[in-house]
């Protein structure tokens, strides 16, 4: 405990049992550290995510052995696969009951016994078990925790795990060095004179562009690079796009901000990426949901310039038919560091005349088709309110310091398409994993690390909310102010949307009897309310805020309301859905329209001729 809490690990997230007893007892022991018990371990890792996404700190979780282990499984994918740092320690059977102490190898031997190391290793930067109690057991304790710490340190992030049985945790080591910390890793911000040499290639392709147009990603924010890409953006006023995991790094009002691109992306964001002739993309993995389902559509007449931490991420690009013209391989701080270094000896601004009129070209699209016509229909509500029109709402009386963190699926596109963030404000949730339920124990993480100090918004589908309810009494045991909002349309409205295109409206397993969410959460000893229409909502939601404590506002939403605009499997990124005409559509286009397809279910045509 020592070790973790000098090392700034002090905040301990589980739902305990016997093989994790020992430790637990430590935490509640040791003065500097905080144990918060949870319902579930699912949500007891989810929460660690919640905690380092809202301070930048890592937290950890503890959980016992077997069915304690399995529950966190959703929790550390979803850190792995978003590149998040978390500790996780799990317990584990007596050595000498384990099937490490014996050569048969029968499928258990102790009591809720698992291979731990073997089943997450895919997951976590590093994963060991402690496997004998010995002379030198204090000197590994140290060595493996020292590696942990290391891990969590190193970009990319991701979990790291120890498993740690019962009775070494109950052991008493006297061989203990004095331990000074592992110290953090020194930023680097020494000028580079290959990554500047390379930054110089990057201003001649500006230079001989016409609509220039930047890319941005979570790892701006994960790297710590926020001043930075500002810096950056300010220096060269080139309009950008923005992943939905880099949405909150500007306001929506900023002069640049073409919106967030993709399949679900804004209709001037998705022209802007498709018309642009060179696009520099930082910190951004292009996953097919920025891209479309057919990578080589995405922005194909454009030079691009790729810069990431990790260059499998940048292969996988190019093994789906896209074309890089340059790829640097490197930490996004750095490649930003150096980049203010280079404007700082070389003052004079890149910025070209020739851009006045792409930038006015972006600029007509957001005024014609931010709000377009063609989209009027997702604001027509028949059984409820439409996500839209309370969405919009709710953004106008968002605090300036609200962490908002939707769920996944309709509830998070809604979120992502409707809310319009102010200076200030966060926007994030787990979007590789992207698991049901991931929204509420996120929340809590977020207003523990924050100590309550920001104003953390939950954003529920019913469905996603039913797969974490019992964290309600978490959020009331520890009276943490979370304000849950729960978009209630009796369904999955996503997957409903997908059996409308592809299984003739055939709803099997997406619609429900509605449920009381507003009694469920009176059950916990929660404060709720229910809004089932928009009169005199903006009163209320004022009131929702001003209210100190956790709180759930049940939202009837029409159960038919649909994600628009979106984009249909095999269409490049102009082709959103609803259909813009084609002659319109061709006269809004500066470059070649590609081929619009109506395609029936996920798999690409084989080219004509194929066998």
């Amino acid at each position: 405990m020592r070790l973790l809490v000098d090392n700034d690990i002090n905040t301990f997230f589980t739902v305990t049992g016997g093989a994790i007893a020992p430790l637990v007892d430590a935490v509640q022991r040791c003065e500097d550290s905080h144990l918060v018990a949870f319902q579930h371990e699912q949500a007891a890792a989810m929460a660690c995510e919640g905690y380092f996404r809202a301070t930048r700190r890592c937290a950890c979780v503890i959980v016992t052995s077997g069915p304690g282990v399995q529950n966190i499984m959703n929790g550390v994918c979803g850190a792995w696969y978003d590149s998040i740092p978390m500790m996780v320690i799990t317990g584990q059977v007596n050595t000498v009951e384990s099937l490490d102490a014996i050569f048969s190898k029968p499928r258990q031997r102790g009591f809720q016994e698992m291979p731990v190391v073997e089943s997450f290793s895919p997951y976590t930067l590093y994963a060991k078990k402690l496997r004998y109690s010995h002379d030198a057991l204090g000197r590994e304790v140290v060595q493996t925790f020292t590696e942990c710490m290391a891990r969590l340190r190193t970009p990319r992030y991701g979990p790291v795990l120890v498993d740690l049985p019962v009775n070494i945790q109950m052991t008493s080591i006297d061989d203990v060095e004095a331990f000074d910390g592992v110290s953090p890793p020194v930023l680097e911000t020494s000028i580079q004179p290959a990554l500047v040499k390379q930054i110089r290639q990057i201003f001649t392709m500006l230079k001989e562009s016409s609509r220039p147009l930047l890319v941005f990603g979570a790892a701006i924010r994960s790297s710590g690079s926020e001043k930075l890409v500002k810096k950056l953006v300010e220096f060269l006023e080139v309009p950008f796009t923005l992943s939905w995991g880099a949405k909150d790094l500007f306001p929506h009002d900023h002069a640049g901000n073409c919106g967030c691109h993709g399949v679900y992306g804004s209709r001037p964001s998705n022209f802007a990426v498709q018309n642009a002739d060179f696009l520099l993309v930082v910190g951004s993995r292009l996953d097919t949901r920025q891209t479309g389902g057919v990578v080589s559509l995405f922005s194909r007449f454009s030079k691009k310039v790729i810069v990431d931490i990790d260059s499998n991420e940048i292969g996988k690009l190019v093994e789906a038919g896209m074309r890089v013209d340059q790829s640097i391989v490197v930490d996004v701080f750095e490649f930003l560091t150096n980049f203010a270094h280079l404007i700082h000896e070389e003052p004079e601004k890149v910025v070209c005349e020739k851009w006045n009129d792409w930038r006015a070209k972006i600029h007509s699209w957001i005024t014609k088709y931010e709000d377009a016509d063609i989209d009027k229909d997702k604001y027509i509500c028949g059984n409820g309110m439409s996500a839209y029109s309370f969405l919009r709402l709710l953004s106008e009386v968002l605090p300036p310091d609200a962490d908002i963190i939707p769920d996944t699926g309709a509830a998070l596109v809604w979120a992502v398409q409707a809310i319009r963030l102010k200076e200030g404000q966060r926007f994030y949730t787990n979007l590789g994993n992207s698991s049901m339920g991931f929204s509420l124990p996120c929340c809590l993480g977020a207003a523990l690390g924050t100590g309550k100090s920001r104003t953390i918004v939950s954003m529920h589908g019913d469905g996603g909310l039913q797969m974490n309810v019992q964290e309600l009494k978490t959020a009331v045991d520890y009276h943490l102010p979370v304000k849950i909002f729960v978009l209630n349309n009796s369904g999955y409205g996503i997957i409903k949307q997908f059996q409308d295109l592809y299984f003739q409206s055939n709803y099997a397993a997406t619609e429900f009897t509605k449920v009381d969410f507003e009694s469920i959460a009176k059950s916990y000893g929660m404060r709720a309310i229910r809004i089932d229409e928009e009169r005199n909502l903006l009163g209320v939601l004022k009131s929702i805020f001003e209210f100190d404590g956790p709180m759930l506002i049940d939202v009837s939403i029409d159960p038919d309301q649909k994600c628009v605009p979106k984009l249909e499997f095999g269409n490049a990124l102009e082709h959103l859905s609803p259909f813009i005409p084609l002659d319109d559509l061709n006269s809004e286009m500066v470059v070649e329209t590609a081929e619009r397809k109506s395609m029936k279910g996920w798999v690409i045509p084989k080219p004509r001729g194929a066998e």
